[in-house]
C-alpha cells in the first residue's frame, strides 16, 4: 500500500490528492489503519537530515498506531524543511504491525553555472551566463533550466548564430544537495546581413537609408562592393542609430526608427531586418535677435540630442549669457536675471570686466575716519 504525496512542481496533482484522497486512502489503509508501527525506514537511507532530527520531525512514531492523519502530518513536517522534491510513503504488514517507508526525492538548489563555447565573441560567456537568470542557492526545477537554455538561444540568435545549440552537463554535490550546471554551447557559423527591408513612407532614397546602416562592407572608397558584414546585435543597434542621425540631419527631428523583425533564411544563413519608419516633419530652428549657425544651435539647443521636439526641451535651451562692464552690488544683475527667467530662460550666467570690493571701502572708510579724528 502506497501514500504518495507531491512536491511544489506537482500542485495541480497534490490539490486533486486532497479533494479525492480521503475516500480511496481509507480504502488502501483499512487493513493497516490503526495496526502498531514497528518500524519507520528511508529510501534511500542517505537524506539531507541527520536520523535523530528525522525521527524528531516525525509525528509519526515508532509502537504507536498508524493513522492516515499523522501520516499526512509527517509528510507536510518534510516538506516543511525544504529540503525534498518529492516524497511517497509506502506501509508493508509485519506480523501485528506494519512497518512504513518513506521512499524520498531530495530538492536540489542552483549551484555553480558556466559556459563553455569556442567561437569568438559576441556574445562572450559572461554575457551567456547572466541571460540564464540562474541564481545561487534558488530552488533548481525543470522549468528555471528550459527558460535559461531558451533566454541563452535569444542572445545568440540575437548576434546571428541562428544554428547554435546549446546543451546543459550536471553536476550533483548531494552533501549539499546543489546541482552545477555547465553549459554546452556550439555557436555554429554566423550569418550575415541580407539588404534590409523598409517600410514607411522614407521620404528619401533607400540606397542613403541602406547606407546609413552600414550593414554593408565597402573597399577601396566605395568603388568596389564587398559582403554584407555578419549580424551581431552591436550592428544591429548601430544601424538604427546611423539612420535616425540620417534623418536628423535632414532636420526631421520627430522621426521614428523601429527594427519591425529580423527574419533568417536557413538555407543561405542570412538574417534579412525590416525597418519601420516615420520620418516625420521637417523642422526647422532659428534664432532670433542673434546671429547664430545651425551648428551652434545643435550643440546647444536639446531638441537635437534628445531627437523630440517639445516646450521642456526648448525652455531647457534658452542658456542666456548676460554681460556687465561694472558690477557694485549685483542687485541690476540679478533683477536682471530675474525679469529673464520670468520670460522664460532656463539658465542665467553673468559675465563681468570689473568688481568693485566692497571690503576695500569698509577698510578706506574706516582709515579716512580715523585720520579726521586724529585732526580734530
Amino acid at each position: 500500500m502506497m501514500l504518495v504525496r507531491l512536491g511544489f512542481t506537482h500542485l495541480l496533482c497534490a490539490l486533486i490528492l486532497l479533494v479525492a484522497g480521503p475516500v480511496t486512502l481509507r480504502a488502501q489503509y483499512q487493513n493497516s489503519e490503526g495496526k502498531r508501527v514497528v518500524a519507520i525506514h528511508f529510501d534511500p537511507a542517505e537524506q539531507p537530515l541527520e536520523p535523530k532530527d528525522l525521527l524528531a520531525i516525525l509525528p509519526l512514531k515508532i509502537d504507536q498506531p498508524l493513522k492516515m492523519s499523522v501520516v499526512r502530518d509527517s509528510i507536510d513536517r518534510l516538506f516543511a524543511t525544504g529540503r525534498y522534491a518529492d516524497i511517497q510513503v509506502d506501509a508493508q504488514p509485519q506480523d501485528d504491525g506494519v512497518i512504513v517507508t518513506f521512499l524520498t526525492k531530495n530538492g536540489w538548489f542552483i549551484g555553480g553555472v558556466a559556459v563553455t563555447h569556442g567561437v569568438a565573441d559576441p556574445p562572450n560567456p559572461g554575457q551567456l551566463e547572466n541571460a540564464t537568470r540562474l541564481e545561487l542557492g534558488e530552488p533548481y526545477t525543470e522549468a528555471k533550466l528550459q527558460e535559461a537554455i531558451a533566454s541563452q538561444e535569444r542572445l545568440l540568435q540575437s548576434n546571428g548564430l541562428y544554428q547554435s545549440h546549446v546543451r546543459p552537463v550536471f553536476d550533483y554535490d548531494n552533501a549539499h544537495q546543489q546541482v552545477n550546471i555547465r553549459f554546452e554551447v556550439d555557436n555554429g557559423p554566423r550569418a550575415r546581413f541580407s539588404p534590409p527591408v523598409l517600410q514607411g513612407d522614407l521620404k528619401m532614397a533607400p540606397s542613403r537609408i541602406v547606407s546609413a546602416t552600414k550593414f554593408r562592407q565597402w573597399f577601396f572608397d566605395r568603388w568596389i562592393l564587398g559582403a554584407w558584414k555578419p549580424v551581431t546585435q552591436l550592428r544591429v543597434r548601430q544601424g538604427l542609430d546611423g539612420v535616425r542621425t540620417l534623418y536628423q540631419r535632414e532636420n526631421r527631428l520627430e522621426s521614428k526608427v523601429a527594427l519591425e523583425s529580423m527574419k533568417y533564411d536557413a538555407e543561405s544563413n542570412r538574417a534579412v531586418p525590416t525597418f519601420r519608419i516615420d520620418p516625420g516633419p521637417r523642422i526647422q530652428v532659428n534664432a532670433v535677435g542673434a546671429k547664430l549657425s545651425q551648428r551652434t544651435l545643435r550643440r546647444y539647443i536639446p531638441i537635437f540630442e534628445e531627437r523630440a521636439v517639445d516646450q521642456d526641451l526648448l525652455v531647457e535651451g534658452k542658456r542666456i549669457l548676460l554681460i556687465d562692464d561694472v558690477m557694485t552690488t549685483g542687485a541690476t544683475a540679478a533683477s536682471c536675471a530675474q525679469a529673464l527667467k520670468r520670460a522664460g530662460a532656463r539658465k542665467v550666467a553673468l559675465l563681468t570686466v570689473a568688481r568693485v570690493d566692497r571690503r576695500m571701502d569698509s577698510r578706506r572708510r574706516a582709515a579716512a575716519e580715523s585720520e579726521v579724528g586724529g585732526m580734530s
